[in-house]
């Protein structure tokens, strides 16, 4: 069997998984899941934080089957966004390794939620849109509103702009197959970079202010516990004083007492 990556592509929640599992059965195939990162999900929630590092975790275990001594035949790789700009870090590294590269879409019919669950397409679909919904951070900041930045409403197209992402994304994969060539991951990396530079230039700039913003958080959290130590080191120290003073008034009264009992005797 030749090394081969393969990115399988679909909408979140529609069984991809599943449909995965059942068909990549064989002991040379190693199948890796963007949810399954463990700081992702929260409660079941994905935790928007962790989406840029999520697609790190991920190439890192691609990175770790491909530098095994007996790598893998196949890695399946089960991505959480499917726009083609988080696959270059991957691709890099099937280029390095000699790895074909397969973009995959499970056929409509091939899915596990498609077999007598729903009554036709449109309950598929809203099931879909509900269990999506339902996972994904449904708010997104009110740039209308100039007095308070950190207000944030709900999302009304999260759905559509996963679904968007995908049918552009399987339209990029289908029109570029035959320049591909026989898988040739080199080739993908040129094609990517040369239709997704907006994307690519935008994913680098917003990582840079979500690690920027987090720093600025963890500083302004090492700031507060500085100042709640602060303040508990002083009001400990003022109890103590208060100790001390109430502790040698009680002095000074047993004092005064033993030399009235000495003056009475």
């Amino acid at each position: 069997m030749s090394k081969e990556l393969i990115i399988v592509n679909g909408l979140p929640n529609t069984g991809r998984t599943t449909w995965v599992n059942k068909t990549y059965t064989g002991d040379n195939t190693v199948i890796i899941e963007e949810s399954s990162y463990p700081k992702l999900l929260k409660e079941g929630r994905y935790q928007e934080s962790e989406f840029f590092n999520s697609i790190d975790w991920v190439e890192a275990r691609v990175k770790e089957q491909m530098e095994k001594s007996n790598p893998a035949g196949q890695i399946v790789v089960i991505p959480l966004q499917t726009r083609p700009d988080h696959w270059l870090g991957m691709l890099e590294l099937a280029k390095t390794h000699e790895y074909k590269f397969t973009p995959i879409r499970p056929q409509h019919g091939s899915l596990y939620y498609k077999s007598n669950l729903f009554g036709n397409m449109f309950e598929q679909i809203e099931s879909i849109k509900k269990s999506t919904i339902n996972r994904f951070p449904k708010i997104v900041k009110d740039k209308k509103n100039k007095k308070d930045e950190t207000e944030v409403k709900e999302n009304q197209h999260l759905f559509t702009n996963l679904n968007n992402e995908f049918l552009c994304t399987w339209s990029f994969v289908n029109f570029n197959n035959i320049k591909a060539g026989d898988s040739n991951p080199e080739k993908w990396i040129k094609m990517i970079n040369n239709e997704f530079q907006s994307s690519i230039y935008y994913a680098a700039k917003t990582k840079v202010a979500l690690e920027a913003r987090i720093a600025k958080e963890q500083a302004r959290a090492i700031e507060k516990l500085k100042q709640e130590a602060e303040e508990k080191a002083k009001l400990e120290l003022a109890q103590m004083t208060k100790a001390m003073e109430e502790a040698e008034k009680a002095k000074l009264v047993v004092l005064q007492d033993v030399e009235e009992i000495k003056d009475v005797v």
